[in-house]
């Protein structure tokens, strides 16, 4: 998440390595900064919940089309007919895979941004 900028233009902060400082600190009895690491904790919370949230968006979306509604197809005969007019499977195939995968992106793009 190092490559994460925040709205004023400043890097944010990589959540694991934060926690891995309060790790640290608390594994020597270093306590001095209760005040830094609470906040810490609350943003790692913030954007563990919001990853959460976006996978579990992803993982609906991989429901959404279950085979008992939506049984295989026959891709030879889909191919044959297609090409009878005119049009690829591979066309429809790229078509349809490259709609998921930018679905997916927009998931994992909002679940990325920082949050003010």
């Amino acid at each position: 998440m190092t490559d994460v900028f925040r709205e004023d233009g400043r890097e944010r902060p990589d959540v694991v390595e934060r926690l891995h400082t309060i790790r640290d600190h608390l594994r020597t009895g270093r306590f001095g900064q209760r005040e830094v690491w609470e906040e810490w904790l609350t943003e790692a919370a913030d954007d563990i919940a919001r990853l959460t949230a976006a996978l579990q968006e992803i993982e609906q979306w991989a429901q959404a089309y279950p085979l008992s509604i939506f049984p295989k197809p026959d891709l030879k005969r889909a191919h044959e007919l297609l090409q009878a007019g005119g049009i690829t499977l591979d066309a429809i195939s790229a078509d349809a895979m490259r709609h998921v995968v930018e679905g997916i992106a927009d998931i994992a793009r909002r679940a990325l941004e920082p949050k003010p």
